[in-house]
């Protein structure tokens, strides 16, 4: 199921097109107030907002839905320049699109987002065995469980929610802990095409991914390698493991 939240009708039967082709079930609104509503009600795997809505601030729905949902969440925006992409990621989107779309872009940029989960999945599968929560080693300090399918992350009983791109840069640098992802390998989990990336994408991701695993003790485990990318490590005394 996908929400569309569209003001101009000829974008929206393109949007509603695309997502059709591509097989969901779609529910459209023109207006923001409306949004929240079809959210609730239908709880989409995908939303796509204008942010051009004239009822309510584009930014504020986002905002809105990601507190509802961890849906995949995209943005429609009339301005290509990067204070207005780095916006709509820094309001919860998975990816930002601009205006005039293409059907053609819209399905490659919706299938680049639905793919993510497949990707958790087998590394997930992947992992070793005795890595697996349960199995505690000397030392390992406090243990967090990324649960690939529900996309949460949990210490104990303490939880957080994370967008999917979040999740999948998240998963990556757990995968590859200890070792250097470059910010161009997490940017390919986030833009299909890196040339369509806002300059410091990875950057906003990794700082709102920091803000939310904050107070689970997790946002200092990701540290800055300057100029190259990021790393996970375990100075903060926490092991993250990913589960199936």
């Amino acid at each position: 199921m996908a929400v569309v939240v569209e003001e101009d009708p000829d974008q929206a039967r393109l949007v509603v097109t695309a997502l059709q082709r591509a097989g969901f079930r779609v529910a459209a609104t023109p207006t923001g107030q409306r949004a929240r509503e079809l959210v609730a009600r239908h709880r989409p795997e995908l939303v796509t907002v204008d942010l051009g809505l004239s009822d309510v601030d584009g930014l504020e729905v986002c905002r809105q839905v990601r507190q509802m949902s961890d849906c995949y969440l995209l943005v429609v925006s009339g301005h290509a320049d990067e204070a207005s992409r780095l916006a709509g990621l820094e309001a919860g989107a998975d990816d930002v699109l601009t205006e005039p779309l293409s059907v053609r872009e819209l399905q490659v940029r919706v299938a680049a987002v639905l793919r993510r989960p497949d990707r958790l999945h087998r590394a997930a599968r992947s992992r070793p065995r005795s890595t697996r929560p349960g199995r505690p080693g000397p030392d390992r300090g406090r243990t967090a469980r990324i649960d690939a399918a529900s996309r949460r992350v949990l210490v104990g009983e303490d939880e957080v929610v994370l967008t999917s791109t979040e999740l999948a840069m998240l998963a990556r640098l757990v995968d590859r802990a200890g070792a250097v992802c470059t910010r161009e390998e997490l940017q390919a989990l986030t833009y299909a095409s890196a040339g369509l990336a806002p300059t410091n994408v990875v950057s906003v991701h990794v700082s709102n991914l920091r803000t939310k695993l904050r107070g689970l003790g997790l946002g200092e485990a990701i540290s800055t390698v300057r100029g190259v990318g990021y790393r996970l490590d375990h100075s903060a005394g926490v092991q993250v493991l990913l589960e199936p």
